[in-house]
């Protein structure tokens, strides 16, 4: 997609009843509203500004979801702590750790870094297990 995720947006827009988890770099990457199409398809750095993609159209559609689970998740929410904590907040409801693979021994950075954010119980909670619960029901 570009920045902004136009493509993203005709899609939620055309099948509104599909639920999409959005995940990996391009996705990440859009949580910030500065993000350059080559910074798409990696982990950019520093203070991430407000309005990005990830903000608007989780506001306005309730049927995406963002996972968690990648280094490119990592990346976007410790990037800038204290946007990142609150967009965690913001959207609980529609933010999930729903990793395909974890073998022995793998380190997962984002268990310890989680603990360091001091998410409200409830939050962490939504992130942690009903959210994706939610998802996997069928209606």
């Amino acid at each position: 997609d570009q920045p902004g995720l136009p493509g993203l947006e005709r899609l939620l827009k055309s099948v509104p009843k599909a639920k999409l988890i959005g995940h990996g770099p391009g996705w990440w990457a859009s949580i910030s509203k500065a993000v350059t199409q080559p910074e798409m398809g990696g982990y950019p750095k520093g203070p991430v500004a407000p309005n990005g993609a990830l903000d608007r159209l989780m506001g306005q559609y309730p049927q995406l979801y963002a996972d968690l689970s990648a280094g490119s998740g990592h990346n976007a929410i410790q990037r800038d702590l204290g946007f990142g904590r609150e967009f965690l907040i913001r959207h609980a409801d529609q933010i999930l750790f729903g990793s395909d693979y974890l073998a022995r021994d793998q380190q997962v950075p984002q268990f310890e870094f989680m603990d360091t954010l001091k998410l409200p119980a409830d939050v962490e909670e939504k992130i942690c297990r009903p959210t994706a619960r939610r998802l996997i029901v069928m209606d």
